[in-house]
């Protein structure tokens, strides 16, 4: 499993700067504000992308530092892109709880919810290249994800596979996306997403 940080750097197409992530300081400013100690990935996400906008805000919300809040023993950290649900840390044992009216808990862990959310947030909104692929061509380009690409994601049904800064993904089950479901192309640089439409018969949206 690749490191927060090595995450970042996939993302951005870039080697890592300090100047992408907030600084210690402003991670013992909340917790001291907070009282608590943030949980150790939280903490690494916010030093390596907390101010990386295609990671943090261009779908779906993570909080700032200054506006993390705790209710009920959680600490409140992600925001879903239309303000009806939001995501939260329980303190006592790292598991990832959902709020739209009442708490409910969410069948995974911290590691792998907020490493499939910095990715999801890039393929979603935060790069500028998109294209899309009907789902009854997937079986043939599965031998290309299995032979070339790396799986990155596979939370409650969003699967998401990587190619350096290059990401195709849908919503699916085991593995494969539904019928109605499109399968999506996304890319931070021009002459990939030319590149890889032409080759793997992806439609420009």
């Amino acid at each position: 499993m690749k490191t927060i940080f090595q995450i970042a750097n996939q993302l951005t197409g870039d080697i890592w700067k300090p100047e992408y992530g907030n600084t210690i300081s402003d991670i013992e400013n909340a917790e001291k504000r907070l009282g608590i100690k943030l949980p150790q990935t939280l903490k690494e996400f916010y030093l390596a992308a907390g101010n990386l906008p295609q990671i943090t805000s261009s779908f779906e919300y993570f909080d700032k530092l200054s506006e993390l809040s705790i209710e009920d023993n959680k600490l409140l950290f992600l925001t879903e892109n239309q303000g009806t649900c939001r995501w939260a840390i329980d303190l006592d044992t790292n598991k990832i709880w959902m709020r739209t009216r009442e708490w409910q808990e969410d069948d995974t862990d911290i590691d792998t919810f907020i490493r499939a959310i910095m990715y999801y947030n890039c393929a979603e909104a935060g790069y500028p290249y998109g294209a899309c692929l009907e789902p009854h061509l997937f079986p043939e380009l599965k031998q290309t994800l299995d032979k070339s690409w790396e799986e990155v994601s596979n939370y409650d049904g969003l699967y998401i596979y990587a190619l350096k800064d290059n990401l195709i993904w849908f919503f699916g089950k085991d593995g494969m996306p539904g019928p109605s479901n499109s399968i999506f192309l996304s890319c931070r640089r021009r002459d990939n997403f030319t590149q890889l439409c032409s080759s793997l018969g992806f439609v420009a949206i």
